[in-house]
């Protein structure tokens, strides 16, 4: 999911989970909130500027907590924040999901249902053997996680989600008093991959709109 080359006024950056590329030999923590709080302390200094969230999937419920702390230790909001194919975050995995985490059978089943795995990798023994250990464990650190104390964002939330998915977006109203905007796109959980351009030129207008009515104009700000 390369967005680098589609952003033409923001600075798109990656944050990057441990288990992945440069960071293979690093254990995913045994929490959503170990994580957050790692991932918080390694890239603060970019919170510190202007900024925008997008989180996808999972990438949505991390995204949501280092956001709260963000909000919390360096007192900087971001512009605005981004989810999509994401539940809210006091309901963000399903108990299918979790029971197929333990067996082979149901959650090579559940890889083919959300998609984005080319199906000759599907039964590629030596890219399942790398990569479902790291899936599993993300799946795990997220079953574990549900959010109770519906801590609201300081800033709006915008919503990208795929026609379908099966996410549940409705109490996404309770983690912001400001306001939420949904966008949908043709596709299931992996919609991204086939609308890059559109959902790039929608975080940025969104965000240039927020600072918009903050400044009083309608000049692009550089954004990480």
């Amino acid at each position: 999911m390369d967005f680098k080359n589609v952003f033409k006024h923001f600075k798109f950056s990656v944050i990057q989970y441990p288990r992945r590329e440069e960071k293979y030999g690093i254990d995913m923590p045994n929490t959503v909130y170990e994580l957050a709080d790692e991932l918080f302390d390694e890239y603060k200094n970019w919170f510190r500027n202007n900024y925008v969230v997008w989180g996808h999937s999972m990438g949505s419920t991390v995204g949501y907590e280092v956001v709260k702390r963000c909000e919390e230790i360096l007192h900087n909001s971001p512009i605005a924040f981004f989810s999509s194919g994401a539940s809210a975050p006091c309901n963000t995995i399903t108990s299918k999901v979790r029971l197929s985490i333990d067996s082979d059978k149901d959650f090579e089943e559940l890889m083919e249902q959300y998609g984005g795995i080319r199906d000759e990798l599907l039964h590629n023994k030596d890219f399942c053997d790398y990569f479902y250990p790291i899936i599993r464990g993300d799946m795990k650190i997220l079953s574990d996680y549900r959010d109770d104390e519906y801590i609201k964002l300081r800033c709006p939330v915008r919503l990208i989600e795929g026609t379908e998915d099966t996410c549940v977006i409705d109490k996404w109203k309770f983690y912001t008093d400001f306001d939420i905007d949904v966008k949908y796109h043709n596709g299931g959980h992996f919609f991204i991959n086939d609308h890059k351009q559109e959902i790039a030129d929608y975080i940025e207008k969104s965000a240039i709109e927020v600072i918009s009515r903050k400044t009083g104009t309608s000049g692009y700000n550089k954004v990480t």
